[in-house]
């Protein structure tokens, strides 16, 4: 059996013979597994860079089986990361009980979004928004530019505009704004450059099936 690492779930899927866990498919740039950590101080860190954690702001909750939990008031983590003038990377999460408010990520320069909310399905980025019915619990993703769901590719590429004001990523909220999210997050990730549709693909599936 595999040595876990502290702070580090274990992988339930075996990817070509060896066991695999999600954020060694690729290389991300932030990485959370809130889900079976060791515990809540624990699934801070980032994966990507164990010396650098993200910040929680207000008292998210906590537990092994659920991960991260969001209230809706003013629960959300800032991760640090600054979206580039591009489409160029990927954010990922899967989550449980959706209970709305808004997005889990949502950047705005003022007239165009970039995020993505259960509740409706809405991938927004730019001007274009696709909503696709609500999905309350599930793996979900923006690429390059294009929405997932489920691991499968759902939208065509959204529209592209620079200027987001302020460009920080922050999970569980509008960046610089309101709509906090009320919910549970159980794995999140952020890749500079995007990734592969194969390696997104497999990381969903990892997500999905791994905790």
């Amino acid at each position: 059996m595999a040595q876990r690492q502290i702070g580090v779930p274990s992988t339930r899927l075996s990817v070509g013979g060896e066991v695999v866990p999600w954020h060694e498919v690729a290389t991300p740039t932030v990485a959370h597994r809130f889900a079976g950590a060791e515990s809540q101080e624990a699934s801070y860190v980032n994966l990507a860079n164990p010396i650098v954690s993200s910040t929680p702001q207000g008292s998210p909750q906590w537990n092994a089986t659920d991960g991260l939990i969001f209230d809706g008031l003013d629960d959300y983590l800032e991760t640090g990361f600054n979206v580039p003038d591009s489409q160029d990377y990927t954010v990922v999460l899967r989550y449980t009980e959706y209970l709305g408010r808004g997005f889990f990520w949502l950047l705005t320069n003022g007239t165009q979004r970039h995020g993505y909310r259960p509740d409706g399905g809405v991938f927004a980025q730019g001007g274009v928004v696709s909503v696709l019915g609500s999905n309350y619990n599930g793996v979900a993703a923006i690429s390059n530019g294009y929405g997932w769901q489920g691991g499968v590719k759902v939208t065509g590429q959204l529209a592209y505009t620079a200027g987001y004001d302020p460009p920080l990523l922050e999970l569980g909220h509008e960046t610089g704004g309101a709509n906090l999210i009320r919910g549970n997050v159980q794995d999140f990730a952020i890749y500079q450059p995007a990734i592969s549709d194969s390696d997104l693909a497999l990381i969903c599936t990892l997500m999905a099936q791994g905790i």
